[in-house]
């Protein structure tokens, strides 16, 4: 069976075997009620009927029992649901033989597993509860048309009724009908709920989607905004460096803030990829290393000197060949690029 594979699908199934076994509680403490009630009281039921009928209360107690240890253990619970599904059609069965057959208007409770089993089940095993609570039924049908009848008689209906083809397929062959029908609409009505969710959920994975799509998007732009600051910053100084650089002058430029400075402990790190002091979402920590890179692809070298309360100054040196084109690195020439925040 494909349907479980989840974990917390494995745990739904769980339950629901649980809830069905603890009905099956309330069901059975009913039914030895009822059957008392009837064979001594009411006297509608012979004292004869009374043990039979508690021998299969008594099995169906045992079964609960055994189920209930088994609930947690196994590894596919599933199997369970439609173990109890047909062990009760078959118990129903049983005790509406020792209690009048069609005679008894408690039949009707095969309705009940029909339910129960449309709703829980998949599609397949369904329908075989379905099929089996129809065999059940004609078979108590057929007791009633039988040359010697087997079953107990409730007394409710004279003999002449009771036992014949008219009263067995009146009766039978309309609930059957109505338990197919039962189970076809509930059936259509658990599909239907399932499309809908399926829907939800595609919807729901399709905003995450789009929820990701503008993250990334912001994280695109803050990453190309991190970028083009220092591309733009040596953009202009290489401008300035090619129009005042000597022929012959490694050219040494620096950019001084008067800030607050960097702590002694993070001068070791400002230079690494995603290290900064801002808060999560005000800086990506990609600016100063991407700044060191671009210096060292061009062949110069930048250092810094902070003060806290006094700002910061980076100082970028490059060989002369590197801002003209030229060949000698002998001298540098000191440019002044001021930034005041």
């Amino acid at each position: 069976m494909a349907l479980q594979t989840l974990p917390e699908e494995i745990a739904d199934v769980r339950s629901y075997c649980t809830w069905f076994a603890n009905l099956r509680w309330v069901a059975v403490l009913s039914a030895a009620t009822l059957s008392a009630f009837a064979c001594y009281e009411l006297k509608i039921l012979p004292t004869s009927s009374f043990k039979p009928l508690m021998v299969c209360l008594t099995a169906l107690a045992v079964f609960n029992v055994v189920l209930i240890d088994l609930i947690p253990k196994v590894r596919s619970p599933y199997a369970l649901l439609i173990v109890q599904a047909a062990t009760d059609l078959v118990a129903l069965t049983f005790l509406l033989h020792y209690s009048g057959g069609l005679e008894n208007p408690l039949f009707t409770l095969y309705i009940l597993h029909v339910i129960i089993g449309s709703i829980l089940l998949e599609r397949r095993d369904a329908q075989i509860i379905v099929l089996l609570s129809c065999t059940l039924l004609l078979a108590l049908a057929a007791e009633h048309v039988w040359p010697f009848p087997c079953h107990v008689r409730l007394g409710l209906l004279p003999e002449s009724v009771l036992h014949t083809p008219i009263f067995a397929l009146g009766v039978a062959t309309p609930y059957a009908f109505i338990l197919v029908t039962t189970g076809y609409i509930l059936r259509m009505v658990r599909e239907q709920l399932h499309n809908t969710a399926n829907q939800r959920r595609g919807a729901y994975e399709q905003l995450l989607r789009q929820e990701k799509i503008v993250v990334l998007g912001e994280v695109a732009a803050g990453v190309a905004h991190e970028i083009n600051n220092p591309l733009h910053g040596v953009r202009s100084c290489l401008t300035m460096l090619k129009t005042r650089a000597e022929p012959d002058g490694p050219v040494e430029a620096w950019v001084q803030d008067s800030g607050c400075g960097i702590p002694p402990e993070s001068m070791d790190r400002i230079f690494h990829p995603f290290f900064t002091t801002k808060a999560i979402g005000k800086g990506s920590g990609l600016g100063l290393s991407i700044s060191k890179r671009i210096v060292e692809d061009h062949g110069g070298t930048i250092a810094v000197e902070s003060r806290m309360g006094q700002g910061s100054r980076f100082t970028m040196r490059f060989p002369a060949s590197a801002a003209r084109g030229g060949e000698t690195e002998d001298e540098a020439t000191h440019v002044k690029v001021g930034h005041e925040g």
